[in-house]
Order: structure tokens, then C-alpha cells, then sequence
């Protein structure tokens, strides 16, 4: 049905092949000795994995409606949920924010690759430019959020960012110095650039 593109066109779901994106995402190989999938549908797309309880993304009860995606993710990724959850995106998400980015946002929906492969949106030499810098370069949400601005740039122009332009996958990207999902201020005592922290971050 979702590869139908009649079906998909009148029920007005943005997505055309979902199905075929997913077989090329990390979720869709196999694992264990029952060589079981990592993930299907209906583990995201259902509260209790019985396929009968799909719900459309706009509706606040449904596993992907923005504010409830890291506790559909958390479910399996207990340790990045749970990280999510305490850092700076987590805290303004759970206030109700809704420009602060949740796991798809920064890993993809469909297409998820792994953190190893060099197409991946998280991958250490797209990271940066890909994830990170549209919502912190930002203006709007520098000033609603009080952030500094052109942090992209000075990073850019540093040994590292210079590196990264020269395909380096091993130097230092935005996740390396601020974590990929314990996320915290400068200010508070647990964050890897705190001062007493940061010669350990480096």
C-alpha cells in the first residue's frame, strides 16, 4: 500500500517509498540467531507493536508526533534517550518547544544509516554542516534561545573544521566537544565543556 503510488497520493502522505528507504537503513538488517529486523514499521508506528493502533504524526496520542519520538526511540535506545532527555534539546522539547530538534531531526526518519557510514547525516565528517549548523546558525533561534552566533564559522576556520574540509573523519566535529545527546551548558558541573571538564573533553 505505502509503495502504491495512487494509494499514496490520495491519502495525501507525504512520503512516496517509504518502504524502499527503510531497506537501506541500519533498521532494516538483521540481527541475532533468529536473524530477526532490527526495527519494522510497526515498532515505531505503534504504541504496543500491534499494528492496529497507527496514528497519523499531527495526532498528540501517536509514537511519531514530535513530542513523543525520543520515548518511541528510548524504547530501544535506552542510554541516548535517557541522555536526550536530561540535555538541552530533552529540557526545552519536554517544555513544549517546537523548534528543538528531536531524534529524527537529526538522524533521519526513514533513511537511518549508521554513525560509521560516510552517507549518514551523523556521520563525524557531515555532522556539523549537516545536522548542527541549520538550526545554530540560525538567527531566530540564536535570539529566542540566547545562543552565540557564527559559531559555525570560527569552527569552520579552526584546525579542526579545516581538517573536516579535507575529508578527515577523525577530527573533532560539534558532537566530539558538546556529546551527541547529553548535551549541556557550559554552566552546569556535568557538561563536557564545564571548566573543570574541558581538558578531559579535549
Amino acid at each position: 500500500c505505502h509503495e502504491d503510488k495512487s494509494i499514496v497520493g490520495q491519502a495525501h502522505i507525504p512520503m512516496i517509498t517509504p518502504v524502499e528507504i527503510y531497506e537501506t537503513s541500519i533498521h532494516s538488517q538483521r540481527r541475532g540467531k533468529d536473524s530477526s529486523l532490527i526495527a519494522t514499521c510497526i515498532d515505531c508506528h505503534s504504541e504496543r507493536g500491534t499494528a492496529h493502533e497507527i496514528l497519523a504524526p499531527v495526532n498528540p496520542n501517536s509514537t511519531i508526533y514530535h513530542f513523543n519520538i525520543p520515548k518511541t526511540c528510548g524504547r530501544c535506545h535506552h542510554k541516548e534517550g535517557a541522555d536526550y532527555e536530561r540535555g538541552v534539546h530533552g529540557q526545552a522539547t519536554m517544555r513544549g518547544e517546537t523548534d528543538t530538534p528531536v531524534c529524527t531531526d537529526c538522524h533521519g526518519s526513514h533513511l537511518i544509516l549508521s554513525v560509521k557510514d560516510p552517507k549518514s547525516r551523523v556521520s563525524p565528517t557531515r555532522v556539523s554542516l549537516i545536522v548542527c549548523a541549520p538550526c545554530h546558525e540560525n538567527d531566530q533561534l540564536n535570539v529566542k534561545y540566547g545562543l552565540p552566533t557564527n559559531i559555525l564559522d570560527s569552527w569552520k576556520h579552526s584546525y579542526h573544521g579545516l581538517k573536516r574540509t579535507d575529508g578527515d573523519p577523525r577530527v573533532a566535529n560539534c558532537s566530539s566537544c558538546h556529546r551527541a545527546h547529553l548535551i549541556l551548558p557550559v554552566t552546569d558541573t556535568a557538561s563536557s565543556i564545564a571548566p573543570d571538564n574541558v581538558h578531559a573533553t579535549c
